[in-house]
């Protein structure tokens, strides 16, 4: 069931970053996909890690 989910997930993903017309996905679109499909318990710790991981970038 978990793998079926990451599958849903990547394919959504794909689309999303299709239909903004961009390159590549990014983990802003990821954050996105993951809310839609009711992954909330995992996108808030992965925006958080995003958010500090930009923090060290800059």
């Amino acid at each position: 069931m978990f793998h079926i989910g990451f599958r849903e997930i990547n394919r959504r993903w794909n689309d999303h970053r299709l239909r903004c017309c961009t390159r590549r996905a990014n983990g802003d679109d990821l954050l996105w996909v993951m809310a839609t499909l009711g992954f909330e318990g995992y996108s808030e710790p992965f925006e958080s890690y995003l958010t500090r991981y930009r923090e060290v970038i800059n």
